[in-house]
C-alpha cells in the first residue's frame, strides 16, 4: 500500500466513528487526534542524539564528577543539583512532544 492509500483508509475510518458523535464530541475527538498525531511525528523526527539526550539520566562527565566529591554533603549538593536539571530537561522534552515549544531541547 501506498502512503496515500494508507492515509485515505485511515481518515475513512476515522469520519465513520465520528459520525456517531455529537458536533462537541466531534471537536474534542479531533483536537485529541491532533495533539497525538503531532506528538508521534514530533518523536519520530528526533535524531538518535536527541533521543539519547531525552532518556540519559547521568552523563559520563556527571558520574566523573561524582566521583570526584570529596565530602557526603558535597555528593548530596550535586546530586539535588543535577536531580534539578534533568527534572527542568525532561519538562523541556514533553513540552517539545506536547508542542508547547518549537524545538527540541538542546542536547
Amino acid at each position: 500500500m501506498t502512503i496515500k492509500e494508507i492515509t485515505e483508509k485511515m481518515s475513512n475510518e476515522v469520519f465513520k466513528l465520528l459520525d456517531a458523535f455529537t458536533k462537541d464530541d466531534r471537536v474534542a475527538i479531533i483536537d485529541e487526534l491532533i495533539h497525538r498525531l503531532q506528538f508521534e511525528r514530533r518523536l519520530t523526527l528526533l535524531t538518535p542524539s536527541q533521543l539519547t539526550s531525552m532518556h540519559r539520566v547521568l552523563s559520563p562527565e556527571a558520574l566523573k564528577r561524582l566521583d570526584e566529591c570529596k565530602t557526603e554533603d558535597e555528593r548530596e549538593e550535586y546530586i539535588t543539583q543535577y536531580a534539578r536539571a534533568h527534572y527542568f530537561r525532561q519538562c523541556a522534552w514533553v513540552d517539545y512532544l506536547n508542542g508547547a515549544i518549537d524545538e527540541p531541547p538542546c542536547s
